[in-house]
């Protein structure tokens, strides 16, 4: 298993290999917030919305033409241009930061209103809370102080499995300020 990363515009970009397979995928993975409950956009946000497959090629992703004039960037490796595609297109349609929990992008993901990409997220979920307090606190862009993703870890590191056997990873993200984070 090979695994490395690069920085682009504050995102990370992962490849992972294991034996023929290779995937790849940009992750801004989730930071621990710091205790003035500060959401990152592209530790918190784009992560939810990569997982929730939003940013895929044939949801909104713009290497699939987007749908709808909703257009991500794909696996959120444009995060700077995600940012503005969500918050300043759509005329306050997708982020309602007066009532979050009425902005387009949360009542689709949950399915609060017809979606044609389906329910994609609960409203219990971690992930709907995560866009729900970026959205509430007024969708913060990310700082200089924003922690940065230094390093992946895999879980087992080095293991050798039986052919069609199945093996369970943890990842752990360590970051720029020292903390780290289960982000399996």
């Amino acid at each position: 298993m090979a695994l490395n990363h690069t920085q682009n515009l504050s995102c990370q970009k992962l490849r992972l290999s294991l034996g023929i397979a290779t995937a790849g995928a940009c992750l801004g993975l989730h930071a621990e917030t710091a205790s003035t409950n500060r959401v990152s956009f592209i530790n918190d946000v784009i992560p939810v919305l990569t997982k929730a497959s939003c940013n895929s090629g044939p949801c909104h992703a713009k290497a699939g033409d987007g749908q709808n004039g909703f257009q991500l960037s794909l696996l959120g490796f444009e995060p700077q241009e995600d940012y503005e595609h969500l918050v300043k297109e759509g005329r306050i349609r997708r982020i309602f930061p007066a009532a979050p929990d009425r902005s387009l992008l949360l009542l689709k993901a949950s399915a609060g209103v017809p979606h044609g990409g389906g329910k994609r997220l609960e409203k219990d979920s971690a992930g709907y809370q995560a866009l729900r307090n970026w959205i509430a606190h007024g969708m913060p862009r990310d700082d200089a102080d924003t922690p940065k993703l230094a390093r992946l870890e895999v879980q087992p590191g080095r293991k050798m499995t039986p052919i069609n056997s199945k093996q369970r990873l943890k990842v752990i993200a360590h970051y720029s300020d020292g903390r780290q984070r289960d982000i399996t």
